[in-house]
């Protein structure tokens, strides 16, 4: 029976992993394959488990459609009443609007002002929805926002307070910790704050890019050992109380049954403090499901107790499958449970020899994590530092075994008397510096490394691990060996493909013909540090297309929406060749009329410019316009020319056959001339647009144009990424519920 129990508590964990599909997905394709392999060998359990699936997809996307009934869909201006419950974040603050219909949380973007935690105030603003890149691999922001109950953001213009105060106790606390450490002259005080409460707010951009590329971020979660410590730290002192006072309760009752109930009261308590984050949650139902094991005296294997924690955890909360933390925090604690299943000290083994035993054991942990998470952190996050398990080694015993025990008596001690704590804490932070001088000198040694895999390589991948760890006997070693040959072999020739990517209010389109990959401008943030279009659309595009090199890159001009992702692009892909219309820092080659290349089947011909810019204000006008044939297929991009330059196109090339237009300047008034338009007569017009943008791409007046011309308009901010092929045109917007519109 417990085997029946394990395998439907697997099945329901499957069907929420396929949320928002009709269909099992690539993502999950390993997961359900290795649970039908062990169901056909246990024939009791099959109809179980397909029944526990089909109820867990029905679970989660029941929950889903909840949620997405609660999301803003068009952009406004309104006036809100919200309760802060929870402490800011930078510039930014989650609230709870209220609402008759029930409470919803956004994000309200402050500029100067802060709101005081547990009070109630009217917010106006403009509100936007949540929205994503509809790009394959690119980090999908909505699905993020989705996962963390976010329904929409408020840039805040106006902040009435009221005079309703509803204090929360338990961020009060969090935020005094802040305060108290922001006063401190601590050099970590950001590590400090982020290892105790999960507060993430002095943590500099470095230090957290400096635990991201080593592929430590995971430490810096609160998770099982923060919890535990606090946990084990209160329950000795119970204990030692009991002693001193009550010693003959242990003699009426089990040492264990005393403490367990204690212990998980303290798991709770800091679990709350700490805001519920998945890995907390992991360990709070852990600890729940061991106390009713030892209050009903029944013995389950730790696996099942893994499986049980996080099936009852998507029963609390379905869309945590959406987070990444949920895998790898799960994952990571499968791994450690078969490792450390394995100890076995031999007898009358001396506490020298046990010790020694455990270090092995640690220091064979981290590679087996490292290499049974490689396909999970290479399908969500395609990069990966192979220094983890170094840095792991170094980082984890500090720690965990000195930083968060210390942190952790001094935040108790502090509660009591304040003064007393700070010499602790001086002793975590000087250990910090410690890791931190440690961590600088491994960065010098190596960065983080994108994989070039697609997703069919990752399955196989996964499928290879999945053997790996698989006890012996089951399926033979070799087959994972067998798995792994398509990682090596050279990348097949694929079709015809352009496509016009869904960057926002940019443009970036790819060519891709037999072997040769060609890019067409890269869009760009306003701010490419804060966050970067090329490491989170981009890269996991040409990493899920398995592309690692660009034959050519074309800027059609060096504006920022065109051009800002190019130098983060260039150090990681190689680029064979760079031209654009003036002159760049790296090494590069005008484009001029005239010119033409020819990739596999592909000719592009630069029509314009004449000569290069001489001019920052003849930027636009003087854009690279490009024209694409492949077969019997014509495309012509304007970059961001305007009506002059269309007027010089009709006179040099009056015969030129245009089957799809990507519209000059994003569709502005000033461009797409109804003359343009009527010579040429595209079978299809396409705009590069962000949505909502605060322009107003694509113009009523271009949109009336091609209306009067009868010109169908598609635009990257509806349509998503637009691709044509040799057969047929895809919209990459359909693939998943959550971007529908």
């Amino acid at each position: 029976m417990d085997a029946v129990i394990r395998w439907i508590l697997v099945g329901w964990i499957i069907g929420h992993a396929t949320i928002g599909d009709t269909a099992l997905n690539i993502a999950t394709l390993p997961l359900v394959l290795g649970g039908l392999v062990v169901a056909c060998c246990i024939k009791k359990t099959i109809i179980f488990g397909m029944f526990a699936i089909l109820l867990g997809q029905y679970h989660a996307n029941t929950i889903l459609e909840n949620r997405l009934q609660q999301r803003e869909l068009q952009p406004s201006t309104q006036r809100v009443l919200v309760h802060v419950n929870q402490i800011n974040e930078r510039n930014q603050q989650i609230v709870e609007v209220q609402r008759p219909t029930g409470n919803v949380q956004w994000k309200a973007i402050l500029k100067h002002d802060t709101l005081q935690l547990g009070c109630f105030y009217y917010l106006e603003g403009d509100v936007k929805p949540t929205q994503s890149y509809a790009v394959s691999g690119a980090f999908d922001q909505e699905k993020w926002m989705l996962q963390q109950n976010i329904m929409a953001t408020i840039l805040v213009k106006k902040i009435e307070p009221t005079n309703q105060v509803q204090p929360n106790w338990i961020e009060q606390q969090r935020l005094k910790y802040r305060e108290y450490l922001q006063q401190q002259n601590f050099s970590q005080k950001g590590l400090l704050l982020a290892l105790l409460t999960g507060d993430e707010t002095l943590l500099s951009w470095e230090t957290t890019n400096q635990f991201k590329q080593l592929g430590i971020s995971h430490l810096l979660a609160i998770s099982g050992p923060h919890v535990l410590v606090f946990a084990l730290m209160m329950s000795w002192f119970l204990h030692t109380v009991i002693c001193w006072r009550f010693p003959r309760l242990y003699e009426t009752y089990p040492k264990h049954t005393v403490l367990a109930l204690p212990f998980f009261a303290c798991v709770l308590f800091y679990c709350a403090f700490v805001g519920f984050e998945i890995p907390a949650l992991r360990t709070l139902i852990t600890t729940a499901l061991i106390t009713l094991t030892l209050f009903f005296k029944q013995r389950f294997s730790s696996f099942s107790i893994v499986i049980a924690s996080a099936a009852i955890l998507l029963l609390y909360d379905p869309l945590s499958v959406l987070s990444v933390a949920f895998w790898l925090s799960y994952g990571a604690s499968f791994i450690l449970l078969r490792i450390y299943q394995t100890i076995v000290f031999k007898a009358n083994s001396t506490w020298q020899e046990k010790v020694c035993t455990v270090l092995m054991q640690f220091i064979q942990s981290q590679g087996k994590i490292f290499l049974a998470l490689l396909p999970i952190t290479i399908l969500f996050f395609q990069q990966v530092s192979w220094l983890s398990p170094l840095s792991n080694l170094i980082a984890i015993p500090i720690i965990g075994t000195l930083v968060v025990p210390i942190e952790v008596f001094a935040a108790t001690l502090g509660a009591f008397a304040p003064r007393l704590s700070y010499p602790f804490f001086w002793v975590a932070n000087q250990a910090l510096d410690a890791l931190v001088w440690i961590l600088e000198k491994l960065t010098h040694l190596d960065q983080l490394h994108f994989i070039w895999l697609n997703p069919w390589q990752v399955v196989c991948l996964s499928l290879a691990v999945f053997i790996l760890f698989l006890p012996k006997g089951i399926v033979p070693r070799l087959w994972a060996v067998i798995l792994c040959v398509p990682l090596f072999l050279p990348t097949k020739t694929l079709p015809f493909n352009f496509a016009v990517l869904d960057v926002g209010q940019g443009q970036a389109i790819t060519i891709h013909d037999q072997n040769h990959q060609i890019l067409i401008d890269t869009g760009g943030s306003y701010n490419e540090e804060k966050f970067s279009l090329a490491d989170k659309v981009l890269i996991p595009y040409f990493v899920n297309q398995g592309v690692s090199r660009l034959d050519e890159v074309f800027l059609s001009h060096l504006d920022k929406d065109h051009s800002g992702a190019f130098p983060k692009l260039q150090s990681h892909m190689q680029v064979q060749r760079l031209t654009t219309n003036e002159r760049y820092p790296t090494p590069f080659e005008f484009c001029y009329a005239g010119q033409t290349k020819t990739y596999g089947d592909t000719l592009i011909q630069v029509l314009s410019p004449t000569s290069a810019v001489q001019n920052p204000k003849e930027r636009n006008e003087k854009s690279c316009v490009l024209y694409i044939t492949h077969h019997q297929q014509h495309f012509l991009i304007m970059g961001d020319a305007g009506m002059q330059t269309e007027q010089y196109l009709m006179q040099a090339y009056p015969d030129l056959k245009v089957n799809v237009l990507v519209l000059g300047h994003h569709g502005s008034k000033f461009s797409s001339s109804i003359e343009f338009l009527r010579h040429y007569h595209p079978d299809i017009a396409i705009a590069s647009v962000g949505r909502f943008n605060h322009y107003g791409h694509p113009s009523m007046e271009v949109q009336e144009r091609l209306k009067t011309l009868g010109i169908p308009l598609w635009t990257t901010a509806q349509k998503g990424t637009i691709t044509f092929t040799d057969t047929s045109v895809n919209f990459q917007r359909d693939t998943k519920r959550w971007l529908q519109r």
